[in-house]
């Protein structure tokens, strides 16, 4: 999922047989579950609305493959740790309790990545973006430090929460650092959620040469194609709009997702001004 949130495939699933992730509801969260790993990449476990990635849909939640006592029960029998995990999994439609829920995970493993970027997706959600930044800036320190590099799930988050900051430049430079991750699907989340950012900048050719990289990953990403309904009809090329109306699933659906994402506060201010225009003008 992208702070656009639609996943990449038809099954959902940008980890396959490595860890799953699915569409929950309307509100297009994913889930991601854990699975053991050798990379921050490789186990993700949580779920986010969408303004993850301001945008809505990222949970960067990466749980650290390092030998850990109060981990190693997460694979074994219970430890507080895991069931601090299955309280938050069971809130995961409730923002404020899954927030609590990883402030007390966090209480247990207080330097575990996947705990810091899961409490700093769900405060995104809250649009607590200043804590979001905190959390996820920490996640990231604590990958580089044991791994060298930080997963493009945590980047994209931060860059979401830098844009909920109104760092949009910032925004764009942390999207642009998770393309240079290679794990499946994240280029697709990272292209999605920097397409809106660079036409929030006034740069619209950039905007719509990266949403077009998306839609080659995954051209049924219905939320960047209503998206880009809007930023095509104001930029003047109205075929180009109807079209990725049609391919968001007609104008109808095109005003669906611009009701959810004004709800979620999840695209920057000019993409939903565009596609406000669109509806009202096409």
């Amino acid at each position: 999922c992208s702070f656009l949130s639609k996943p990449a495939s038809k099954d959902g699933s940008f980890l396959q047989n490595i860890c799953s992730m699915k569409q929950v509801s309307k509100a297009q969260k994913c889930v991601r579950t854990v699975c053991t790993s050798q990379s921050p990449n490789e186990a993700h476990l949580t779920s986010t609305p969408r303004r993850s990635l301001l945008l809505a849909c990222v949970g960067a939640a990466l749980w650290s493959s390092r030998p850990d006592p109060s981990l190693a029960g997460l694979f074994g029998g219970k430890s507080p740790l895991q069931t601090a995990f299955e309280k938050a999994m069971s809130v995961q439609d409730n923002p404020v309790a899954l927030e609590a829920a990883w402030t007390e995970a966090l209480a247990i493993a207080p330097t575990n990545a996947a705990l810091l970027s899961n409490r700093g997706t769900a405060r995104l959600s809250l649009q607590k973006y200043a804590e979001a930044l905190e959390d996820l800036e920490k996640a990231k320190d604590l990958e580089v430090a044991a791994y060298g590099y930080s997963s493009g799930f945590v980047l994209v988050a931060l860059g979401n929460a830098r844009g909920g900051l109104g760092d949009w430049q910032g925004a764009v430079d942390e999207y642009e650092e998770a393309l240079m991750d290679e794990y499946p699907g994240i280029s697709t989340l990272a292209l999605g959620s920097l397409a809106v950012t660079r036409f929030q900048l006034g740069q619209d050719k950039a905007a719509v040469i990266a949403a077009d990289k998306a839609f080659l990953e995954a051209p049924e990403y219905q939320d960047l194609q209503a998206a880009m309904a809007g930023i095509l009809w104001v930029t003047g090329d109205e075929a180009g709009a109807r079209e990725r109306a049609q391919q968001a699933g007609g104008k109808g659906s095109v005003e669906q997702i611009y009701t959810m994402q004004k709800t979620a506060n999840g695209w920057p201010p000019r993409t939903m001004e565009a596609v406000a225009k669109f509806i009202s003008e096409s």
